[in-house]
């Protein structure tokens, strides 16, 4: 009874009426207590609206540890996401005699401690969750020309440095609905607030330094949509 109070709560708070569940029946899948380790490789690329640096993909990851509390569905995780990316170009205007170079730096670390209570109604295996997000991102971008006559001769150099730090709640759900066959539809909906500061710097050549700091409350949904199949896999000799 103690954990279909908690179940009812977590469900007013998604937005899920009682209607959905009212001929199913609405049970917490008893588990093994232990530790659930992965490990994940994206392969990404970076949506920026600057063509002065290619905007090629790159590897980043997503590193995942967390404790099952045995036969409550409860358990406790923290993630971690890191992508790092770095980018440079040349360009030579022929008319203007300049060979132009740009290089792009970009940081992203992302963790989340979260707390999950699952539930099971049918074919429908549900996770809600919630806890904290504490995201740190970089960017750099610089720019400088120098004279195709004389490559040695910098005529000018500039450099762009932001900086943002955030924490804030952050709650969601995964959910996965059995299709038959094995086949199933998987989805995952987050959001977070974050509150936080932004640092900007600005570097010229005629040695101009303009830094701005800002306070900023930013908001983060994210969202994903699949389909998986499972299978099992005996030996029969």
């Amino acid at each position: 009874m103690r954990y279909m109070k908690r179940l009812s709560v977590a469900l007013i708070a998604v937005g899920l009426s009682a209607p959905a569940f009212a001929n199913e029946s609405i049970f917490v899948p008893s588990q093994h207590s232990g530790f659930k380790v992965s490990v994940d490789t994206l392969y990404l690329r970076e949506n920026s609206i600057n063509k002065i640096v290619d905007s090629n993909y790159d590897f980043g990851n997503d590193f995942q540890i967390g404790y099952l509390f045995a036969n409550t569905g409860n358990d406790l995780t923290v993630h971690y996401n890191t992508i790092s990316k770095n980018d440079s170009d040349l360009v030579i205007d022929n008319a203007k005699g300049l060979f132009i170079k740009g290089k792009q730096a970009s940081d992203l670390d992302i963790v989340d401690l979260e707390g999950g209570q699952r539930f099971c109604a049918s074919s429908l295996n549900m996770r809600l969750f919630a806890g904290v997000r504490y995201v740190r991102m970089t960017h750099g971008l610089g720019l400088s020309s120098n004279s195709t006559v004389n490559p040695n001769d910098n005529i000018d150099a500039q450099a762009f440095n932001t900086k943002f730090v955030g924490v804030g709640p952050r709650f969601g759900t995964d959910a996965r609905y059995n299709l038959g066959c094995g086949f199933g539809l998987d989805a995952h909906l987050n959001t977070a607030l974050l509150v936080g500061k932004i640092n900007s710097k600005y570097e010229g050549n005629d040695n101009t330094i303009i830094n701005s700091e800002t306070n900023k409350l930013v908001p983060n949904v994210e969202g994903k949509l699949g389909f998986d199949y499972t299978g099992a896999l005996c030996n029969k000799s």
